[in-house]
């Protein structure tokens, strides 16, 4: 395997590289592109973040089903991370965000201490 390795190497070893360089990047504004393009540049990272953080956490609101529980988390992590929000704004979030963390913990600790008669 290895004799084989350093066979194909030496083939490669004197081969000039081509003069031709790689077009220079344009610079391009965000709000040009389609909003498929705009949403990829834009949003993608908040939002993969905040589903990410999602499915880590698995929120159950009670007296709510599980796909708007998911929402609704959604929803408070980007209020709660949006860079272009006043820190005043992003604070607000970041406490409903907890406080609704804290109900969701609210079924599973009940589920866990509560004993049936």
């Amino acid at each position: 395997k290895q004799w084989y390795q350093r066979r194909v190497r030496g083939r490669f070893c004197d081969v000039p590289l081509p003069a031709k360089l790689p077009p220079a990047k344009i610079a391009q504004d965000v709000k040009t592109l389609p909003m498929l393009g705009y949403m990829e540049q834009s949003v993608a990272k908040a939002l993969i973040e905040a589903m990410t953080s999602c499915s880590d956490f698995k929120p159950k609101y009670p007296y709510v089903n599980a796909h708007k529980s998911a929402l609704l988390y959604v929803a408070y992590h980007l209020k709660a991370h949006n860079p272009k929000a006043t820190e005043f704004s992003r604070e607000k979030y970041r406490k409903k965000l907890e406080k609704y963390k804290e109900h969701c913990h609210l079924i599973k600790y009940l589920g866990a201490n509560m004993n049936r008669r």
